[in-house]
């Protein structure tokens, strides 16, 4: 009998479309990847042993910490001044805008931006995991998770 499979802890992205952490589980990671290569009436078992080994990778989104998130909110505030000297100021320097009498008015927009910056979920993420399943144990998972797969003496229907 074939040993456990013990999964990474994390968020998984489809095999189909790795722009998004979009399965709920790694058997859900496998199912997708694995319908891609499957079609009626195939036999299901000798498709995963041509495919072979399968590696599931775990993901989680970048935790960003406060002070990365202050100083991109800060960096934002400081741009915006940046490009009103370079598209509205004077070509010779006489008036430009300086953070003096804004700089209040800077601060609580660097607090806003900080604010909103720290309530959002980062897209980006990092591999925190994965596990390489041999063709048999990619089997007892999907007997598992697909019985309906293998009805029939082995053949998948669409």
């Amino acid at each position: 009998m074939a040993e456990p499979v013990i999964f990474p802890v994390g968020e998984f992205y489809s095999c189909t479309d790795e722009e998004h952490l979009t399965c709920q589980c790694p058997e859900e990671a496998l199912e997708q990847f694995l319908d891609g290569y499957l079609s009626p009436e195939c036999d299901v078992a000798a498709v995963i042993r041509e495919i072979g080994e399968v590696t599931v990778k775990a993901y989680q989104p970048v935790v960003l910490s406060e002070e990365s998130i202050g100083a991109l909110a800060l960096q934002l505030v400081e741009r915006a001044r940046d490009q009103w000297r370079e598209k509205c100021g004077d070509p010779d320097g006489d008036v430009d805008l300086e953070p003096g009498p804004l700089a209040e008015t800077e601060k609580q927009i660097s607090a806003i931006l900080t604010e909103l910056f720290a309530t959002q979920t980062p897209w980006s993420c990092e591999q925190c995991g994965e596990v390489t399943l041999t063709p048999e144990q990619v089997d007892g998972i999907m007997r598992d998770e697909c019985p309906e797969w293998f009805d029939d003496g082995e053949a998948r229907h669409a």
